[in-house]
């Protein structure tokens, strides 16, 4: 059975159904949706993903259980709501990067990279993205797009083929670009996991993904000196 590229896995994920709040929960006032949002932050911060409870957010945010599962239907449609604005943010880091580096794809995961740190590494964010990074479902590299469910058409778009300027690279095909892309995301993804693990160590680690990289990049077999 031939296995589908990041890019094919990508665009069926956008061709499905996407989770959303119901639209009780839009009609609450935004101070109980904030409560609701707060108390989610916390409980998916405080534990692995697998081992939160609705009832704990519930009783944190002083609503019912059943009221918040009027709202969500499972944990999973939450978190993705409540990574909404990183969703967002992140789409445009990957289009202002392709755009500002012309297609490069090297560039392109600095970018990425370093975003995720900016933006994890806040206060109010840190926790619950060390929880979701230590998380092996999420950290997948077959499923680390899953959180972004309701833009998936548009990074099937920006990730594929298409979007990068590979003439210098020593790239003949799709599916060797599509090698790469799952390389350098997988180096990408176990970076961030080890940052958000090792906070103290963050330079080290840093260092440590720019030089996988650049094995990618400059490979490691010596050219012959003619």
């Amino acid at each position: 059975m031939r296995t589908l590229t990041l890019c094919q896995k990508l665009i069926r994920l956008g061709k499905e159904d996407i989770p959303m709040p119901s639209k009780t929960f839009f009609n609450l006032s935004p101070e109980k949706q904030a409560n609701i949002l707060s108390a989610a932050k916390k409980e998916f911060s405080r534990v692995p993903f697998e081992q939160t409870s609705f009832m704990n957010i519930a009783k944190d945010a002083g609503v019912s259980r059943s009221n918040l599962y009027n709202y969500f239907a499972n944990k999973q449609e939450l978190l993705s709501y409540l990574l909404e604005n990183f969703k967002l943010s992140i789409l445009s880091v990957i289009k202002n990067s392709l755009k500002k580096s012309q297609g490069d794809i090297f560039q392109l995961f600095d970018d990425i990279f370093s975003y995720m740190l900016e933006y994890g590494f806040s206060k109010e964010n840190f926790g619950l993205f060390r929880s979701i990074l230590s998380n092996q479902r999420f950290t997948d590299q077959d499923e680390m797009f899953m959180a972004f469910q309701q833009h998936n058409e548009c990074i099937a778009e920006l990730f594929c083929y298409e979007s990068f300027q590979l003439q210098h690279l020593n790239i003949n095909s799709e599916e060797d670009f599509q090698n790469i892309l799952e390389i350098l995301m997988g180096i990408t993804m176990k970076a961030a996991i080890d940052v958000y693990n090792h906070p103290k160590e963050k330079e080290f680690f840093m260092k440590r993904y720019q030089d996988k990289v650049n094995l990618v990049k400059y490979g490691i077999v010596k050219k012959e000196v003619t």
